[in-house]
């Protein structure tokens, strides 16, 4: 007979098994819980002070005590990624690239690994491509493009990097790194940006029929982006002159002629010579001896690129365009040629980050070598009671149809050039665009190059300005 004794009694040794049951059980998964913690822990501990070759050591051995635990192959393949990082910020890609397909190897459905590693071929193939290695360089895009392709967002970034180096290269003008970047980032994803750019790339080599074929898939992607439109229409009517094109060989340029001309190659030549040397002599920067020049008759220029009559000649990043309505013999002819070529330099070596009213200001100094500046308009203003700022003056270049304004602009741009070079010379004007090619806004330039602020140079050149045209009266 069982008693309400004896069932309470077995009650509670059933209570007190299960009980004991319960804390070895929890008590082997909180001990293999700390285990993982502490194997994390420690490698942490070395990681923080960069010994990542202990940390990566204290992680196999916590995986191979815990082969199953995700967390622990999750910590691992982590430590081999920093790992990689911090190689490739002391600058040994090739041991973090090592360590990076090691990571993969780790767990090939890691995403920060893929991206890591994609981004490290990419990195190296942009390096081996700079280094005029371009077996190697081919190689190592094609796996960053493979490594890439298994992810949507890797792809995308690996596409943005390799557009990104594109843009670089180009304003440094090498066209074997330019390729193969826009060709690898063209491949992971076809946007807007690539297929403008290498329409870009491919008008600067004169190749018009492939800059349209890019540039009408790019503006099928976006029809309102401004300025694609005009690009479009512009290379057509090129085309449509192409018939009558010839070439010339230079020493420093690329010259082309749309339709007949009567330049003499010789006169031309040394022209171009002087131009190049004066130009680089005083920006202390020669570019490629490849630079495209484009000449073509007044009619056929007004046609294509639709310019108003005031403007002769223009850079527009791809090469120099000169309507030829002078005599090579007159001043007008070299002067014009080295205002444009001026603007293609700057732009080289500020990345085009150089602002208006400096960019104009050194051409029209470079042109002033030929044909003497008139003053008259600012001098006109001066003795009104003007005071100019540099903003102002880049607002001044915008204008369509005011020439009094536009003329005005350049005259002020080019004092405030004569200024600089008076106080800081031509190595403070270098060192401007130096930091300016940096990335430095004009401003912060002039803090760091001159010690001055933008309004304490705006205050030193009205007052010259005022002397200039006020006190000589």
């Amino acid at each position: 007979m069982i008693t309400s004794k004896n069932r309470y009694q077995s009650m509670v040794a059933w209570s007190v098994g299960i009980s004991i049951l319960i804390m070895f059980f929890t008590g082997c998964s909180d001990n293999k819980k700390t285990g993982v913690y502490q194997y994390e822990r420690k490698a942490d501990k070395h990681i923080e002070e960069n010994r990542y070759d202990q940390a990566i050591y204290i992680l196999h051995e916590g995986y191979e005590t815990y082969p199953e635990s995700e967390k622990m192959l999750e910590k691992l393949t982590s430590g081999y990624i920093r790992y990689a990082r911090f190689l490739d910020g002391k600058g040994e890609i090739d041991e973090a690239i090592k360590k990076m397909e090691t990571a993969r190897e780790m767990d090939e459905k890691n995403k920060a690994a893929m991206q890591e590693l994609s981004y490290l071929y990419a990195k190296k193939s942009v390096e081996e491509s700079s280094d005029q290695k371009t077996g190697e360089a081919l190689e190592l895009s094609l796996k960053a493009v493979d490594t890439a392709m298994r992810s949507k967002k890797v792809r995308k970034n690996t596409a943005i990097y390799f557009h990104n180096r594109a843009i670089e290269a180009l304003q440094k003008n090498d066209d074997r790194t330019v390729l193969l970047c826009l060709n690898a980032s063209y491949v992971l994803r076809t946007s807007f940006e690539v297929l403008d750019l290498l329409g870009l790339y491919y008008y600067q080599k004169n190749d018009l029929e492939r800059a349209l074929f890019y540039w009408e898939k790019a503006v099928k992607i976006d029809p309102e982006r401004e300025g694609i439109n005009e690009k479009i229409e512009k290379v057509r009517r090129e085309i449509a002159f192409s018939g009558s094109k010839s070439a010339l060989e230079t020493e420093y340029f690329n010259v082309q002629f749309y339709g007949d001309h009567n330049l003499d190659a010789e006169k031309l030549s040394k022209t171009l010579e002087q131009v190049y040397d004066e130009v680089g002599n005083d920006l202390g920067f020669y570019p490629p001896k490849n630079t495209p020049i484009v000449f073509y008759k007044e009619k056929d220029f007004r046609n294509i690129f639709k310019q108003p009559g005031i403007v002769r000649a223009f850079y527009d990043g791809s090469g120099i365009r000169i309507s030829i309505n002078v005599d090579i013999d007159d001043p007008v002819f070299p002067s014009i040629v080295a205002h444009e070529y001026t603007h293609a330099v700057i732009s080289m070596m500020t990345n085009n980050e150089c602002p208006i009213w400096l960019h104009e200001g050194v051409a029209v100094f470079e042109q002033a070598r030929y044909t003497k500046l008139s003053l008259l308009y600012l001098m006109g203003e001066i003795k009104k009671g003007k005071t100019l700022t540099l903003e102002e003056v880049n607002e001044g270049f915008s204008e369509k149809t005011d020439s009094q304004k536009i003329a005005l602009s350049y005259e002020a741009a080019y004092t405030a050039v004569l200024v600089i070079l008076d106080k800081w010379g031509w190595d403070g004007l270098r060192g401007l665009m130096h930091n300016m090619g940096r990335g430095m806004h004009y401003a912060n330039a002039m803090d760091e190059e001159f010690y001055i602020s933008r309004e304490g140079f705006e205050s030193i050149w009205n007052e010259y300005l005022k002397k200039l045209f006020l006190d000589s009266n």
